[in-house]
């Protein structure tokens, strides 16, 4: 907690509320400190935006109709020293 009492968040902890924070199911003072940490540190902004891109990428590929070059950005993302 901060000195003017707001709650602060540390990686570790925004990783573990990430998918919560996606699903929209984080309690007020958790998302507004996960929204201050995600603004101020680069390597979980970017885990957030790759954890987003990955969790579209499934719902689409959960649906008959996903052509194979979506299907192969797909697993492109999810397997990126291939």
């Amino acid at each position: 907690m901060t000195e003017d009492g707001r709650l602060e968040m540390r990686c570790r902890e925004f990783t573990a509320a990430a998918s919560d924070y996606l699903e929209n199911v984080l309690e007020p003072g958790l998302r507004k400190a996960f929204e201050e940490h995600e603004e101020d540190c680069v390597n979980c902004h970017e885990y957030l935006d790759q954890l987003s891109t990955i969790i579209r990428g499934l719902r689409a590929a959960a649906h008959d109709d996903v052509s194979d070059e979506e299907r192969a950005k797909i697993l492109r993302l999810l397997n990126p020293l291939d």
